[in-house]
């Protein structure tokens, strides 16, 4: 199957990596990372050995992943450091909200990072940016208001929102499906569910 013509079918924790990654993903796949790995794994993984490997808990966790390596950084119990990576980026969420929120999204679009994972306790959600997806534009938006607007971060953060309200066409990204925002913004989307 390829599963790269449809992410939906991603749906299978087993899947190693390397099958839904396309030809330009490969390069930030097989790169060293840029510091020491919490974990070094011997051989190709799935997601499941990657859920197996992270330290779930109570506090948000974010981090990188490459072939045969996972880094983390511990956050609070409601928010973690954004990783400014070109490497794979994915970070956790402890109560089980298996959903970007405005920060998940705004920092996604903004870094380099091509693909980045969001884990919870139970499922893995996958995001891998299309090349010339309409995210690029918000890209540039974001990029236009952190130069307008370099020390104020909370003005920063509600305009995003707007602006992002706005371009989606949708209320409240909170209440609309991730599937919905990811097909919007050009972004490939699949949730898998991890079983014991």
């Amino acid at each position: 199957m390829d599963y790269l013509c449809n992410p939906r079918s991603w749906r299978n924790e087993n899947i190693p990596f390397e099958n839904f990654l396309h030809e330009g993903l490969k390069q930030s796949w097989i790169a060293k990372p840029k510091s020491v790995p919490n974990i070094c794994l011997k051989e190709l993984y799935d997601l499941k050995i990657f859920h197996k490997n992270i330290p779930l808990g109570l506090n948000e966790l974010s981090g990188t992943f490459g072939e045969n390596w996972i880094i983390w950084e511990k956050g609070s119990i409601r928010s973690s450091p954004a990783t400014n990576t070109s490497h794979f980026s994915w970070h956790y969420h402890p109560d089980g909200d298996a959903r970007f929120s405005y920060n998940d999204w705004r920092t996604f679009i903004y870094l380099p990072s091509p693909l980045s994972l969001l884990v919870t306790d139970s499922q893995i959600n996958i995001y891998i940016k299309k090349e010339d997806g309409p995210w690029q534009f918000v890209k540039s938006w974001i990029s236009q208001e952190d130069i307008k607007l370099q020390k104020n971060k909370t003005l920063k953060f509600m305009r995003f929102c707007k602006f992002i309200n706005r371009t989606l066409d949708i209320l409240d990204i909170n209440t609309s499906s991730e599937l919905k925002i990811c097909d919007s913004l050009g972004i490939k989307f699949s949730q898998v569910t991890i079983h014991g």
